[in-house]
């Protein structure tokens, strides 16, 4: 893996798979200047200098060079676009589902699927992969929700929580049309689930040695999400998606099985069986969902894509460290313990004493002048969003996703920054009860992501040093090009 691929890869959560595959404006690579020292010696988390000139420059949109991306191809760049497409679109017809528009909500998945299946990642076997899932998996909801929009389900194919997921609608159909008993086959479904509650430690964000194994475990997080995930209720995670997110999954299943044999709670009850597990979800969280401020939720490193960090996009844990105001600085670590104190007393006393605090701190970073402040004060946002969320505060959480822009420096190397935020502050207005506001925006992302993909395609078909936007930074020096292990 070169520097330069490195150097935004860590920001911007990339997919370097086999070491250097430079673009063909990176024959010769840009170099990060006099007195930097290469820290990458392949480790699964490489240090991230404090500052380099390619940081200095502010290219104010779009760069045509794969490369400036952290990815070896516009068909990796697609891919990436691809997850935030999936989920704007996917919180978006969800929107309609919850609405009752099962129609509306179908029609949204099959406009995905178009798209998604529009997209050029042939040349990129990863790419394929995940973009694959996602347009199957978009399928698949689709015509679930055509099929209880009629009342007819498609037959459940496969043995995983999707297929369950059918098998229970089926029988809550059943049960709200009062057309016979399904209990016999209610206590199979719930054996079921039981073999699907089991964890599943080939889902561990950090369970990768180097960028190749990362690269598998991104697929498999995306299987086991949009096959887990419910396309009728918008309550999800906020923060990584983990692996806890299945069992939560399946255990809200299990349990609105259960009351197809012994009848609903009070918290059920009136409400048609086809929605009781988007209804228990709303209340039942993992318990790493309650709102906590910690030292590694100011101080790690954030994605580039905060959708990941954020909003529960499946992807690894971010990589790298940082060289400057890391977690390894014991006092740097010893104020944000005090941060996190002060945010979590705040907690108790309301979202706006909140939401000053996060302001507060990522400003007296921001105040900084190393270059790679960025990511402090990126974490920090980020982790005031995540908790914020987690409380239940969504109006300042959308507020604090506002505190991005405007996009500047190194916002501008990772793809389609602007929907990522957009697809965020969608989500969070969802979940405050805004829906017009909540659907205009998912909209607007949606709207981004394919101006930002018409880029690539311009950027593309131009060829090197004729596409849209800006070239990348250059440099005088060259940087050694570092394999990946």
């Amino acid at each position: 893996m070169t520097i330069f691929l490195f150097l935004f890869a860590v920001g911007c959560d990339s997919r370097d798979e086999a070491g250097p595959h430079p673009s063909p404006r990176q024959e010769v690579r840009p170099g990060p200047g006099a007195g930097f020292v290469d820290r990458d010696e392949g480790q699964q988390h490489p240090p991230l200098p404090a500052n380099n000139p390619i940081w200095d420059g502010d290219t104010q949109g779009f760069v045509s060079d794969p490369g400036w991306y952290g990815e070896h191809s516009w068909a990796d760049v697609r891919m990436r676009v691809a997850g935030h497409i999936a989920l704007a679109a996917r919180d978006l017809a969800r929107l309609h589902a919850e609405a009752g528009d099962l129609a509306a909500a179908g029609a949204v998945l099959d406009e995905l699927v178009t798209t998604l299946s529009g997209l050029d990642v042939e040349s990129s076997e990863i790419a394929r992969e995940i973009t694959g899932i996602l347009a199957a998996s978009s399928r698949r909801d689709a015509e679930l929700l055509r099929g209880l929009a009629q009342g007819r389900l498609p037959e459940p194919e496969g043995d995983a929580v999707a297929a369950a997921r059918n098998r229970y609608l089926g029988l809550a159909l059943r049960r709200d049309r009062g057309e016979g008993d399904v209990r016999q086959e209610a206590e199979r479904l719930r054996a079921d689930l039981a073999r699907l509650s089991r964890p599943r430690d080939d889902l561990d964000l950090d369970g990768f040695q180097d960028f190749r194994s990362r690269h598998r475990l991104r697929v498999r997080l995306f299987e086991a999400a949009f096959d887990a995930g419910d396309p009728l209720g918008l309550d999800e995670r906020w923060g990584y998606w983990e692996s806890v997110e299945v069992q939560r999954q399946v255990g809200l299943l299990d349990q609105s099985t259960e009351a197809l044999i012994h009848g609903p709670p009070p918290e059920l009850a009136g409400a048609p069986a086809v929605r009781w597990p988007s209804l228990l979800a709303e209340t039942r969280h993992s318990t790493d969902q309650q709102a906590r401020f910690t030292r590694e939720g100011l101080g790690w490193l954030p994605t580039g894509d905060a959708l990941i960090d954020v909003a529960a996009e499946p992807g690894p844990r971010a990589i790298g460290t940082l060289e400057r105001l890391g977690l390894d600085d014991l006092e740097h670590a010893a104020r944000l313990d005090e941060a996190a104190e002060d945010l979590n007393r705040a907690l108790t006393q309301g979202p706006d004493e909140v939401l000053a605090g996060v302001r507060s701190l990522a400003a007296s970073f921001d105040g900084l002048e190393h270059g790679s402040r960025y990511y402090n004060v990126k974490q920090i946002r980020n982790e005031g969003v995540r908790q914020l969320a987690r409380a239940g505060h969504f109006r300042e959480a959308a507020a604090l996703v506002g505190d991005n822009r405007p996009l500047h420096n190194q916002d501008w190397a990772c793809p389609n920054r602007e929907g990522i935020l957009l697809t965020l502050e969608g989500r969070l207005l969802a979940e405050a009860g805004e829906t017009e506001a909540a659907e205009a925006t998912l909209n607007r992302a949606l709207e981004a992501a394919g101006a930002f993909l018409a880029d690539v395609q311009a950027a593309e078909q131009s060829g090197p040093g004729q596409g849209p936007g800006r070239n990348p930074p250059a440099f005088e020096h060259e940087t050694p090009a570092i394999p990946s292990p």
